[in-house]
Order: structure tokens, then C-alpha cells, then sequence
């Protein structure tokens, strides 16, 4: 009994020993020790399921970073590069639905947003550059038909 007792808090204190803290301070992560971080930083809820898994490097986000619901679903994912949205996010309803896709250019909207409904209904597309809606623009009704297009 005392040797299970043991090896349970010497399992509970490698756990958190290995721990990472980190705070988050004028748009920069920073180690406890106030060294820039670096590595993979996981958030949870006080439930103890994930929040957030960031991809940190030299104090930024860099790479893919993930958020999730309380339940544990997947809620959105972004790339990032330097500190910046760059590259695509995604998001996701409670269902693991795909709701939203875009991509981003040095933390501006840039390429083909699109929009999908509870259904996985694609019902809107709208195109960007460098920030600024550009192109096309299509909504669709319920059953996926075009409903409006229109050029920016």
C-alpha cells in the first residue's frame, strides 16, 4: 500500500515538475524565468481538457496552433509565422464540422474565405488580397444553389 501510495506522487510530481509555465507579456511568451519560449505550449480548462496547444518560437507563435472546445473537439487551428496569422485557419462547430476556411498573408485575409453551414452546406466564398475583399463573391442558399454573386 505505501509502496502505491509512493510511486502514485512520485508519478504526480514528475508530471508536474515537467509542467510549463509561461506568461504572456507585451505580444511576446516568456518562460517563469523570463527567457523568450520556445516549444509547445498546452492550455487546459479547469476540467483538465484541452484549451490550446500553441506553437512557440523565440516568444512567438510560429507553426500550427490549435484550440479546442470544452468537450474536447476540435474548435479551430491556425498557422502562424513570426507572431502572425500566415497560412490557413480553419474552424470547426461542437459536431467537428468544418465551418470556416481562410488563409491568411503576414496576419492579413488573402486568398479564398469560405463559409459551411451546421449541414456542411458550402454558402458563401469571398476572395482577398493583402486584406482587401477583391474577386469574387458567392452566397448559396440552404441546398447549395447560388443565390448571389457579385465582383469586388
Amino acid at each position: 500500500m505505501k509502496r502505491t501510495i509512493l510511486i502514485t506522487l512520485a508519478i504526480t510530481f514528475s508530471v508536474l515538475a515537467g509542467a510549463q509555465e509561461i506568461k504572456w507579456e507585451k505580444g511576446l511568451y516568456y518562460s517563469v524565468s523570463g527567457q523568450l519560449f520556445s516549444g509547445i505550449y498546452t492550455e487546459y480548462y479547469h476540467s483538465g481538457s484541452m484549451k490550446a496547444e500553441y506553437a512557440i518560437q523565440d516568444g512567438l507563435l510560429e507553426g500550427l496552433s490549435k484550440y479546442y472546445y470544452s468537450d474536447g473537439t476540435l474548435k479551430e487551428t491556425v498557422s502562424c509565422r513570426k507572431g502572425q496569422r500566415h497560412g490557413v485557419w480553419t474552424s470547426y462547430d461542437r459536431n467537428g464540422i468544418k465551418t470556416g476556411e481562410a488563409t491568411f498573408l503576414n496576419d492579413k485575409k488573402h486568398g479564398t474565405w469560405r463559409v459551411w453551414d451546421a449541414s456542411g452546406v458550402l454558402r458563401c466564398e469571398l476572395t482577398f488580397c493583402h486584406g482587401e475583399r477583391q474577386g469574387p463573391c458567392q452566397i448559396y442558399h440552404e441546398n447549395g444553389t447560388l443565390a448571389i454573386a457579385k465582383d469586388f
